[in-house]
C-alpha cells in the first residue's frame, strides 16, 4: 500500500457542483510529489479565490481533470492510503465526484484517513482541529496557506507528529472508526456528550442527524453505552 498525503483546491465548496482546480499528491515512502493545476471548465466563486489565490485565468490553458487523472491513479497506485486534512467530508468525496463525472471506475482499494479525526484523538483539549490551529499548536508558519503544496508539506509534518511510529492500519483504524466524544459545534461546541440535554439531542435528531452520520452513529453509542434505548 503507498502511503500518500493530498491536498485539494476547488472552486467551491459543493462537491456535486463545484470542481477541483489543484491538487497535490506526496508519498510519504518514496518522498515524490505530484503537483497538478486543473482547468474546471467552470468559473471560481471569487470568495473563493480570496482564500486560495487560485483565479480563472490562471486555469485557461491547464489540462481538464479527465487528462490529469491517469496520472493520479498512476502515481498513487491501485492500493494506497489517501491522507488528507478534513478528508471524509471535503477531499474525498471531491474527487470522487470527479471520477464519477468522467466514467472512470473509482479505485476499489484506496482507503481514506482523516487527519481531522486523528487530530481529536491525540490533542482532545484542542478549541478546533483546522489545519491553522494545529499548525500554531506545533509551531508551523501559517504564511502561504490554503494552497495544496504548502497544505501537503505542513500536513506531512503535522501527520508525523501525532502518529510517531504507530503503524498505518492501526492509523487507519482509528480514523473509519472515530466517534465523537466531544459536541463538535453549536452553542455546546466541545461539551462532552454527556453533559448535552435531551432536548438538545431532540433538535439534533430532527434537523442535523439525517446529514451528518458521524455525529449521529457517535450519539447513538453514547446512548447505548448507558444502557438507553433511543430512537437515533
Amino acid at each position: 500500500m503507498n502511503t500518500i498525503i493530498y491536498d485539494l483546491e476547488t472552486t467551491g465548496l459543493d462537491f456535486n457542483k463545484d470542481k477541483i482546480i489543484e491538487a497535490y499528491f506526496y508519498n510519504i515512502d518514496t518522498k515524490k510529489s505530484l503537483h497538478l493545476m486543473i482547468n474546471p471548465q467552470c468559473q471560481i466563486k471569487p470568495e473563493i479565490s480570496q482564500i486560495h489565490n487560485i483565479f480563472d485565468k490562471d486555469l485557461i490553458d491547464m489540462p481538464i481533470f479527465e487528462k490529469v487523472f491517469p496520472k493520479i491513479l498512476d502515481f498513487c497506485g491501485e492500493y494506497a492510503y489517501l491522507i488528507s486534512h478534513n478528508n471524509i467530508n471535503f477531499d474525498k468525496p471531491f474527487i470522487l465526484s470527479e471520477i464519477k463525472r468522467i466514467n472512470y471506475p473509482i479505485p476499489k482499494f484506496w482507503k481514506y484517513i482523516d487527519t481531522v479525526r486523528i487530530a481529536r484523538i491525540i490533542y482532545p483539549k484542542l478549541e478546533n482541529y483546522k489545519q491553522d490551529t494545529l499548525r500554531k499548536y506545533l509551531h508551523i508558519s501559517c504564511q502561504g496557506n490554503h494552497r495544496a503544496c504548502k497544505d501537503v508539506l505542513d500536513l506531512v509534518k503535522i501527520y508525523t507528529q501525532m502518529v510517531g511510529n504507530t503503524s498505518i492500519n492501526e492509523i487507519y483504524n482509528l480514523s473509519n472508526t472515530f466517534l465523537y466524544k466531544k459536541m463538535p459545534f453549536g452553542k455546546y461546541r466541545n461539551k462532552p456528550l454527556t453533559e448535552i440535554p435531551s432536548n438538545y439531542i431532540n433538535w439534533l435528531t430532527r434537523t442535523v442527524f439525517p446529514k451528518d452520520k458521524l455525529l449521529k452513529r457517535s450519539f447513538r453509542q453514547f446512548l447505548k453505552n448507558i444502557n438507553i434505548n433511543s430512537n437515533i
